[in-house]
């Protein structure tokens, strides 16, 4: 993610494998990297080494995958042949629009979690994030003022986009709305992505899209999968790690994509109330099975008091792990994460 730096790192680099020494079979570390939804895809697969060329060529498919959904995302310019986020924005006070059924999957997951949040999360927050974008990319000087954030305010009430599942129509009722999928279509893609290939018989693997890993199957020799998850003050190591099978993890910080003026970050994790870059830590981590799930909680999580955060997801999501990682680089974990984490780096 930094532009899109990664909050997760992947600590694994065994090249030639031996499984389980009664099967006395073979695996090679299969890696490539690809470019796609503004941040590098990495897919680590484990196969024989009969199946490297097949396996090679199934990575090129995923990604395409990846392309594909992030056409469908995409807000800031309309697709040929696609009705994607750019498209209802467009016709934003104007009509209905008939969408593809992976997008009324996410804006419903983005919905509900809003009101599970109580406005911790919100998918129309477009128009205040383009205005911090504004400062972030060196078009205007200085930090926008509480009085023009405040005075989009109106233009950020999801009840008014209407989602229609019978007709997959998605429609912004009001003129200047911006529907913005930014901290949900990552996941999401990473999730469909990892169901395909595995689909396709692939058994161990991980992707890893920016910092949205989701691993399938276990790791052939070790069983698990160690995950480290990035230092926010040392970008090139890490601070801790966890041990998973089959399952995704996410980090939301505030070192991904931040610009400095005076002496402070603002980062790109706007709070939907205050709308400004929320200040309770440095970074969020999420461990469940669903990646479109991690992604919407990291950024959710980001937004609450830790105290506000814990019962949400006792509340709502009791199997979740999650870490904070504070302002003065305290770690504190639930009870989920504890039996996953590991402090230190290598």
């Amino acid at each position: 993610m930094k532009r899109f730096m990664s909050g997760i790192m992947i600590a694994t680099s065994i090249i030639l494998l031996t499984a389980c020494q009664s099967a006395k079979s073979e695996y090679v570390k299969i890696s490539d990297q690809f470019f796609a939804m503004d941040t590098y895809i990495t897919y680590t697969i484990y196969a024989p080494e009969t199946e490297v060329e097949s396996m090679q060529a199934l990575m090129v498919e995923a990604n395409a995958l990846f392309e594909s959904i992030d056409d469908l995302a995409n807000r800031f310019e309309e697709v040929a042949g696609v009705n994607n986020i750019a498209t209802v924005n467009k016709k934003a006070g104007k009509e209905p629009v008939v969408v593809d059924e992976k997008v009324i999957e996410m804006v419903e997951l983005a919905k509900q979690t809003e009101e599970q949040s109580q406005g911790a999360f919100s998918v129309v927050l477009g128009p205040v994030s383009d205005v911090w974008r504004s400062y972030q990319e060196g078009e205007r000087t200085g930090v926008p003022s509480q009085d023009e954030l405040e005075q989009l305010r109106p233009l950020l009430d999801s009840d008014q986009l209407i989602v229609d599942t019978a007709e997959n129509t998605l429609y912004l009722t009001q003129p200047d709305m911006i529907l913005d999928l930014g901290a949900i279509a990552k996941g999401y893609a990473t999730e469909y992505v990892a169901n395909w290939l595995e689909a396709q018989g692939v058994e161990h693997a991980i992707v890893n899209a920016g910092g949205n890993v989701k691993t399938i199957g276990t790791h052939p020799v070790n069983e698990t999968f160690r995950i480290g998850l990035q230092d926010p003050d040392n970008l090139s190591s890490v601070f801790g790690s966890v041990q998973i099978g089959a399952t995704s993890v996410v980090t939301s910080g505030d070192y991904q994509r931040y610009f400095e003026y005076e002496g402070q970050r603002y980062h790109h994790l706007i709070d939907p109330q205050t709308l400004q870059p929320a200040r309770l830590y440095r970074s969020v981590s999420v461990v469940t099975p669903n990646s479109t799930l991690a992604d919407v909680l990291s950024t959710t999580l980001f937004m609450m008091p830790q105290h506000e955060g814990e019962t949400f997801i006792q509340q709502y999501y009791p199997d979740v792990a999650v870490l904070w990682y504070d302002l003065a680089g305290n770690i504190s974990m639930n009870p989920q994460m504890e039996e996953l984490f590991t402090l230190g780096g290598e």
